[in-house]
C-alpha cells in the first residue's frame, strides 16, 4: 500500500504502477480516462459502481 507520506516526500515522482493502485483505490471516486478525441480509454472501479 502507499503511504501518502511517501508520495508527498516525493512530488512528481510516482511510478506508473503507484498511479494504478491510487486509481484502481478510489473506489468513491468515478476516474475515467479519454484519448484526445474525448473516446473512454479506461476506469476506474468507483466509476463503474457509480455509473453502472
Amino acid at each position: 500500500m502507499i503511504e501518502v507520506d511517501d508520495l508527498a516526500s516525493r512530488p512528481g515522482q510516482i511510478s506508473a504502477a503507484q498511479w494504478r493502485q491510487i486509481v484502481n483505490g478510489a473506489t468513491e471516486t468515478a476516474i475515467i480516462s479519454t484519448d484526445g478525441e474525448g473516446i473512454v480509454t479506461s476506469w476506474n472501479s468507483g466509476a463503474a459502481r457509480i455509473l453502472g
